[in-house]
């Protein structure tokens, strides 16, 4: 059976599959809608809230000051890299690392420290050099 011809979301995303034998396909042109990914502001600002949570180091403003950056850092990061769905993957625990240092150091030195490991991660590919140089400059400084 060939696969249903492409549908245009009305939201969310799409998935659409040839229904086997036997299998009751959820709507009966075999397209199954998901919802909308969530907005990128409702995603900033659940990861404001995990880290505000998880970050006990430093004083409140100076971990006040660390999260805006962080969140910022990481949003500027994944829009320009395009990985939007990794909000919530990698960007926590990346900036969870440097969370600790404000109880020994400034909120702008680990800030810098979390800037400088999220640059080292993006790809090593023959065009990402742009990409790293790009990401230095869009950093608040």
């Amino acid at each position: 059976m060939p696969l249903p011809d492409s549908t245009t979301p009305l939201a969310g995303a799409v998935l659409s599959y040839a229904p086997r034998r036997g299998m009751l396909p959820e709507l009966p042109d075999g397209t199954t809608y998901l919802d909308d990914p969530p907005a990128i502001h409702d995603r900033e600002a659940k990861l404001e809230a995990l880290l505000s949570e998880a970050i006990d180091a430093g004083s409140a403003a100076a971990r006040e000051t660390f999260v805006a950056g962080a969140v910022e850092t990481l949003s500027i990061t994944h829009s320009l890299v395009g990985k939007r769905d990794l909000l919530f993957d990698v960007s926590p625990r990346v900036a969870l690392k440097y969370g600790p240092m404000l109880d020994r150091t400034s909120p702008s030195k680990a800030l810098e420290r979390l800037q400088a490991d999220v640059v080292q991660q993006v790809p090593q590919t023959p065009g990402s050099e742009n990409l790293r140089t790009t990401l230095r400059d869009l950093f608040p400084a």
